[in-house]
């Protein structure tokens, strides 16, 4: 296998495992705003505010091994912004249909986010590799 091949092989693993964490993370701060009565928008942001922060320095230094700046985290900042409107707009259909609870709906818009969000770091904000 090429290096280069190799390296991505790596970063989409680190990126993965990352996801993982941050999902996690995002989905339990999520929950437990829900389960207190939090309202289903506010929870949302709460959580991702928390995983955003997460999200930034363990993907620059793990998964890209760069270091934080303020030219990735501003480039990091308008990336996130461009997948949580989308997760915005999955959270509001998905809720709007009434077919499946909150906390799918959720789950659902967070996927959306998710994939999004992996393709702009590594074309975009960490596209030094």
């Amino acid at each position: 296998m090429r290096a280069w091949l190799l390296k991505l092989l790596e970063q989409l693993i680190r990126y993965g495992l990352v996801g993982l964490m941050n999902t996690a993370l995002t989905f339990l701060v999520i929950a437990l705003l829900t389960y207190f009565d939090v309202n289903a928008y506010v929870s949302n942001i709460v959580g991702f505010i928390i995983g955003l922060l997460n999200s930034y320095i363990l993907n620059s230094r793990f998964t890209f091994n760069n270091k934080t700046s303020s030219h990735s985290a501003k480039k990091f900042a308008a990336s996130f912004i461009i997948a949580y409107l989308l997760n915005i707009v999955v959270l509001k259909f998905s809720i709007s249909i009434s077919l499946i609870p909150v906390l799918a709906s959720q789950l659902i818009a967070m996927v959306s986010y998710n994939i999004s969000l992996f393709v702009l770091m590594k074309v975009w904000v960490f596209d030094r590799d």
